[in-house]
């Protein structure tokens, strides 16, 4: 590997002290683009039933699902603050279905926003056979290129 040379180092360092000066990077390095107060933004956007792809699309930046799943996994106090905004949606759907007569709207959205917590059992027992199958697929997979490798071993000799 060449070593850089100090015209090289010099641009490089230029470089680094231009995005420092237009924003787009700290002095340690880039700007972190999932703050609190993003963070703040789209729990705000969550909480009142918008789903986290969206609201992370009317960001600035754009930061993608992965990203922000990753940046709340690195820093808890980021993850309290958005599982704080979607508890604040799902109590105030759970106190609307409470009051109400009609049960539609909720009946159908709240399967969908969390499934591990309002599937109905027999969804639950559906998502388990489509994995079974999917199992049984592999063993079939595996069994059937077994009998390819014995005929063919029984061919060569």
């Amino acid at each position: 590997m060449a070593k850089k040379t100090k015209s090289k180092r010099k641009l490089a360092t230029l470089r680094r002290a231009r995005k420092v000066l237009a924003g787009l990077a700290g002095h340690r390095g880039p700007e972190r683009s999932v703050t609190l107060e993003v963070v703040e933004r789209v729990g705000k956007r969550v909480a009142i039933g918008m789903p986290i792809e969206y609201a992370l699309a009317l960001e600035t930046h754009m930061i993608t699902v992965d990203c922000f799943h990753k940046a709340l996994q690195t820093d808890t106090k980021l993850s309290t603050h958005l599982a704080k905004f979607k508890a604040e949606y799902l109590e105030r759907v759970l106190t609307k279905l409470a009051e109400s007569d009609d049960l539609s709207h909720p009946r159908w959205l709240l399967p969908r926003r969390f499934p591990d917590i309002f599937a109905l059992a027999s969804e639950k027992a559906e998502a388990a056979r489509d994995g079974e199958k999917v199992a049984d697929g592999l063993q079939d997979l595996l069994n059937r290129s077994r009998e390819l490798a014995r005929l063919q071993q029984e061919g060569a000799t």
